[in-house]
């Protein structure tokens, strides 16, 4: 299994990037934090590399889908580029593709909805600071923390790849510059938690000075806490829409070459329907259920009558989660 999936990634170009990417950090390290700069050392050794590559890297690229929620798929076969934009005053869209990613000393919030596509960005950005970047990516999802905290999880998921950091080392690493982390669904932690964590992050921005990237959905207090930059994620086109049907398809075949035609056209000529297919699970959703429609559906509510359960339920037991519900009312 670890050699399919280490030919996996040498296939996509990640493999080598990764040795590349500490290639770069240890030839920049300077004098000081020599007992972090010796952690990366040994990340550059063959086998921590490789534990690097297979259980931490690949859990982060290869992920499940509604499509294929029994096997894993690789994130450079089915993405498709998505928009952010700073929600600070005349800011611009950015697409999140080839070659973008992010690299500076704050903190960094990317703000969506359910199933718009913040997860995947972040696992997009995480490949390309692999491919471009000066920092090594380390992604943690914040709801596997439990009551660890972000440094302790760090310092596991360093011992899982075969290092025995010490406390020195691990405090010299965060100071270092030389790391980023990525942590994943600030809304899907616990309510109680969620105080402790953004504390923490607070922290290690000021004591450190470290990168963090964070993803929420609107109205946590992660997206209120000044100084943290904000980017929402910004809602599909039509083109874009088109673009990820034709990627389904080319992956999945739902639907039959002869039908992919007709499909495209009806969401050409559909404004209404291109005006409810706002994020990548909406139309992953609909390029799903499409051969089964007796209807076309014409507007929202006909829309989410035929969609949301698969939303409520599929969607979160994709990614093994049982969210939390702020109130005791059954789907149903």
């Amino acid at each position: 299994m670890m050699d399919f999936i280490y030919q996996e990634l040498a296939k996509a170009g990640i493999a080598l990037s990764v040795k590349e990417l500490f290639t770069r950090v240890v030839s920049a390290w300077d004098k000081k934090n020599l007992s972090g700069k010796q952690l990366v050392r040994e990340l550059t050794g063959s086998d921590v590399y490789l534990n690097y590559l297979e259980k931490h890297v690949a859990r982060v690229v290869r992920l499940r889908t509604i499509h294929s929620a029994d096997y894993d798929i690789l994130l450079t076969n089915l993405y498709h580029p998505l928009g952010i934009t700073s929600l600070s005053p005349g800011a611009t869209e950015h697409k999140v593709n080839d070659g973008f990613y992010i690299e500076n000393q704050h903190i960094t919030n990317i703000i969506g909805i359910a199933g718009q596509g913040k997860s995947t960005i972040l696992r997009k950005l995480f490949i390309e600071q692999i491919k471009n970047g000066t920092k090594i990516p380390f992604f943690i999802e914040l709801r596997r923390t439990g009551n660890d905290g972000i440094i302790k999880s760090l310092e596991n998921t360093l011992i899982n790849l075969g290092l025995h950091p010490t406390s020195q080392a691990i405090d010299e690493l965060l100071f270092s510059n030389k790391i980023s982390l990525m942590l994943d669904g600030f809304d899907e932690v616990n309510s109680k938690q969620k105080d402790i964590l953004l504390s923490e992050i607070l922290m290690l921005n000021v004591k450190y000075a470290l990168q963090v990237i964070v993803t929420s959905r609107p109205g946590t207090t992660v997206c209120n806490e000044p100084s943290i930059v904000n980017y929402k994620v910004e809602k599909l086109k039509e083109k874009d829409i088109l673009a990820i049907i034709e990627k389904l398809n080319t992956n999945n075949g739902v639907i039959d070459k002869e039908q992919l035609p007709k499909i495209k056209d009806i969401i050409k000529n559909n404004k209404n329907l291109v005006s409810v297919m706002t994020s990548p699970i909406l139309v992953t959703l609909f390029h799903v259920c499409y051969p089964f429609m007796d209807i076309i559906p014409n507007n929202t509510v006909e829309f989410y009558s035929n969609l949301f359960m698969t939303l409520y339920l599929r969607h979160d037991k994709v990614k093994n989660f049982d969210r939390e519900k702020s109130s005791s009312l059954s789907h149903n």
